[in-house]
């Protein structure tokens, strides 16, 4: 959490990629939460639970190929 930063909430669904990413996030928001789901859910249920202004999804670009989306329920 960043007192400092815009009072936007955000939440990232990441792979291991994204921790390089967390220094330079974490300081634009009042708070953000990471999340790593080694499956590549898209996480619904944090979204639900954190009802975030802003989503984001990172992956490594190989984690791409034959990836399908889930529709959400």
């Amino acid at each position: 959490e960043s007192p400092a930063a815009t009072p936007l909430k955000a939440l990232m669904l990441r792979d291991s990629f994204g921790h390089e990413l967390m220094n330079f996030l974490s300081e634009h928001f009042a708070r953000i939460v990471y999340h790593w789901d080694v499956r590549l859910v898209f996480d619904t249920a944090g979204i639900e639970r954190e009802k975030p202004d802003i989503v984001i999804e990172e992956m490594v670009e190989r984690f791409l190929l034959g990836f399908t989306p889930e529709p959400p329920d």
